[in-house]
C-alpha cells in the first residue's frame, strides 16, 4: 500500500475541487489549477475529500497511486497557500509516463502507450523549467518513443515524422557538443531506431572512444528497443 496515497487530501474552506471526465481542478483565492489524470488509477471527490485509489495491483497502477494523491495535494495547498520556498514542487513526471508508455508497448497496448507519450511530450516544458537537460536526452527519448508507437500501429507518416524530430535534436546537438559521449550515443540511437545503421555505427564508435562503458549500455539498448518494437 502506498504510504502517501492511502490518505485523502483535504479541501480546505475558500478552496473548490471539481472532477470532469479526467480533469481535475481546483480553485482557490490565489487562481486555478488543472491536472490531466492518468486512467491507472480512480479520484473521487466527495465532500471536503480528494481520494485516490489504484485500479489494479498491477505495478505502474501502485507507482501513480502516491504521485497522482501528492500532485493533488501540491494543487490544493498552491491554490490556497501558494508555495513557499521551503515546500519541494513536484516536477512533471515525464520519465514515469516514458516507461508506464514502454511497458504498453510491451505488453500489446500501443494506443495506450501513444497516449502516455504523448503526455510525456505535453509535460516536458515543464519538466525542463525543474531538471536539467542540456543535452535534450529527455525530448529525443520521447520522439522515438512515440515513432515506435506510431510503427506499431502501422502509422508510417506519424513514425517518419518522429524519427525525423528525433535525428534533428540529436543532431544539433552533436553539433554544439561533437566530443560529447552522450550526445554521440543518443544520436546513434536515433539513427538506429530510424534503420541508418552506417551512421549508428559510426556515432556508436565515437561515443564508445570517449566512454568505453557506453558500449554495454547499448546492448542494453538494442534489447529494449527490440522489445518495444516485438511486443508481447
Amino acid at each position: 500500500m502506498s504510504r502517501v496515497g492511502k490518505y485523502p487530501v483535504e479541501i480546505p474552506a475558500g478552496v473548490t475541487v471539481a472532477l470532469a471526465g479526467n480533469v481535475l481542478t481546483a480553485k482557490g483565492k490565489l487562481g486555478e489549477l488543472t491536472l490531466t489524470l492518468t486512467d491507472l488509477v480512480e479520484t473521487k471527490v466527495e465532500g471536503n475529500k480528494v481520494s485516490v485509489e489504484p485500479k489494479t495491483k498491477a505495478a505502474q497502477a501502485r507507482m501513480m497511486w502516491g504521485t497522482t494523491r501528492a500532485n493533488i495535494a501540491n494543487m490544493v495547498k498552491g491554490v490556497s497557500q501558494g508555495y513557499s520556498k521551503t515546500l519541494e514542487i513536484l516536477p512533471s513526471h515525464v520519465n514515469a509516463w516514458l516507461g508506464l508508455g514502454e511497458i504498453a508497448l510491451q505488453e500489446g497496448e500501443p494506443e495506450v502507450a501513444l497516449a502516455r507519450f504523448q503526455e510525456a511530450l505535453r509535460q516536458y516544458p515543464e519538466f525542463v523549467k525543474r531538471v536539467q537537460d542540456g543535452l535534450q536526452t529527455g525530448l529525443i527519448s520521447i520522439h522515438l518513443d512515440l515513432a515506435l508507437a506510431y510503427e506499431r500501429l502501422e502509422r508510417a507518416d506519424d513514425a517518419a515524422r518522429e524519427l525525423a524530430a528525433a535525428r534533428e535534436l540529436a543532431e544539433a546537438v552533436v553539433a554544439k557538443a561533437p566530443t560529447n559521449a552522450q550526445a554521440q550515443f543518443q544520436l546513434a540511437a536515433a539513427y538506429w531506431v530510424s534503420g541508418e545503421v552506417q551512421k549508428a555505427q559510426a556515432s556508436l564508435a565515437q561515443a564508445v572512444r570517449c566512454n568505453a562503458s557506453l558500449a554495454a549500455q547499448w546492448e542494453r539498448l538494442e534489447k529494449r528497443f527490440a522489445l518495444l518494437r516485438a511486443g508481447p
